[in-house]
């Protein structure tokens, strides 16, 4: 004959259901809780990093942009003095051709600019911005001028720069 065990002390009702509930033994391992905190802090990691680099890429194409609006505004200027300014200074080119003198959205400073003598005056130019990020062989790199430094520049302009990758240059 079997026998069944009688527990004492038994609770009836609701009450006992939930007594177990909080007895049991269930719950995380400490290696349950360092494994989910490494797999979230993996998960951040990669998060963290393609953020990090849209706002490069974001900064790369205002670079872009604002060395396309430099562009437009000194071929006006040219058009009216037929030569080009020897320095982006904003009171030769604010605001009849451009509305600001637009600077480099990570670190405010200028952009690389030189202006050229072509024999009589100054004729040409160089115009550029430096990359954060620079794939060799993709957007704006591809489609510069890639100038050398130029050893013929007007007086009162900065010495010219290289345009070698990473530096998106550009010339009339």
């Amino acid at each position: 004959m079997i026998r069944k065990k009688k527990y004492k002390n038994k609770i009836p009702g609701l009450f006992a259901q939930r007594l177990t509930l909080f007895n049991s033994s269930r719950g995380f391992t400490i290696l349950e809780l360092i494994v989910s905190l490494a797999i979230i802090g993996l998960l951040l990691g990669v998060v963290m990093n393609g953020i990090t680099n849209s706002r490069q890429k974001a900064r790369d194409s205002k670079r872009v942009d604002e060395i396309k609006q430099l562009q437009n505004a000194l071929q006006l200027y040219y058009n009216d003095n037929q030569s080009y300014p020897a320095t982006l200074d904003r009171d030769i080119l604010v605001p009849i051709y451009i509305k600001t003198i637009p600077k480099d959205p990570a670190t405010g400073g200028d952009y690389l600019y030189a202006a050229l003598f072509d024999g009589n005056t100054c004729g040409n130019y160089h115009l550029g911005a430096t990359l954060e990020i620079t794939p060799l062989n993709t957007g704006a790199l591809e489609t510069d001028f890639d100038a050398p430094a130029s050893q013929g520049v007007c007086g009162g302009s900065n010495a010219d720069f290289s345009g070698d990758d990473p530096v998106y240059d550009v010339r009339p």
